[in-house]
């Protein structure tokens, strides 16, 4: 056996070694990571149900009626807001779409950036 087939064998050997230890790394490094997520939905499972139980003794398990205020008049609140692009470093806000909700509020008009 010449000493350029000695370092080939060793270089194929040392190649697949190398190989078989990063797989094992990736593999570990994803259980690690699978198995935090599974920590962290536990922990907020159990604070979505610390809090359900103390809303319930509170008032009785019975929740409030929901009340939406929504604007009529095409514009303010649970209307979704519609940007256009002006020049001059403008733009102006229409509100083209109802949504329902509260937390969407339009206020049409012209605007500087």
């Amino acid at each position: 056996m010449d000493i350029s087939s000695f370092f080939k064998t060793f270089k194929t050997i040392l190649s697949g070694i190398f190989a078989i230890v990063l797989v094992a790394v990736a593999g570990f490094g994803i259980n690690r990571s699978l198995s935090n997520d599974i920590r962290l939905s536990n922990l907020a499972l159990g604070n979505i149900e610390a809090l359900a139980q103390e809303e319930g003794e509170h008032d009785g398990g019975v929740l409030p009626p929901v009340v939406i205020t929504c604007s009529g008049s095409g514009q303010g609140p649970c209307w979704v807001p519609d940007f256009e692009p002006l020049p001059f470093n403008r733009y102006r806000v229409t509100c083209p779409y109802f949504s329902g909700r509260m937390q969407d509020n339009c206020m049409p008009g012209t605007y500087p950036i």
